[in-house]
């Protein structure tokens, strides 16, 4: 009876295993099906939907405010959790009244971005986190949580180009260091921070 039971956990936890979701930091291949679902939800059949202001990709899931062109003055919120996307409500969108201003930037059309990119972002920042003494020492704290994509907003007179980012490497002895990137994933910044 015994070895019955201690089989059926084994099997049990073997089929929970299989069916956890992938780290969506690090699968490229998950990440591409998520931008493929993305486009294929009936509201975005005739028109492409505009990305505002960031994307955030997290080990679970993923959260984009997006602008739908034909109205610019409303914007929702996207989530991806679970294989599926969600939306809530629509909101009002600020940036046309700001921009009689100059202060918002424009929206990217999310065609633009590829989620993929997520993966390689991911691996290039283990990759600088190894050769940080320290920064990887403990695994329920020193890992990837996150990886944010940014259009070109910015705060006044902070012009930023679009492109990807993660938090800080931190390392031994209150060491950190900043890492940014480019467009296609690559280490575009990889600084020491000042203390």
């Amino acid at each position: 009876m015994r070895a019955h039971y201690g089989l059926a956990v084994a099997a049990l936890w073997a089929l929970t295993a299989c069916q956890r979701a992938p780290d969506l930091l690090q699968d490229a291949a998950a990440l591409n099906e998520a931008q493929r679902q993305l486009a294929a939800l009936p509201e975005w059949q005739a028109r492409a939907p505009l990305l505002h202001s960031a994307a955030l990709f997290h080990k679970d899931q993923i959260e984009l405010v997006l602008v739908d062109p034909a109205q610019p003055q409303r914007m929702r919120i996207y989530n991806y959790r679970d294989g599926r996307w969600q939306h809530g409500e629509a909101t009002e969108h600020l940036c046309p009244r700001l921009a009689a201003t100059g202060l918002a930037g424009s929206d990217l059309p999310v065609a633009q971005l590829r989620f993929a990119t997520v993966a390689t972002v991911s691996r290039h920042w283990y990759e600088r986190a190894r050769g940080v003494p320290g920064a990887l020492d403990d695994p329920d704290y020193d890992h990837l949580t996150g990886v944010w994509f940014y259009t070109d907003h910015a705060e006044p007179g902070t012009p930023r180009a679009p492109g990807w980012a993660t938090m800080p490497i931190s390392g031994q002895g209150g060491a950190t260091y900043d890492i940014e990137f480019g467009l296609d994933g690559s280490v575009r910044k990889f600084a020491r921070a000042p203390n």
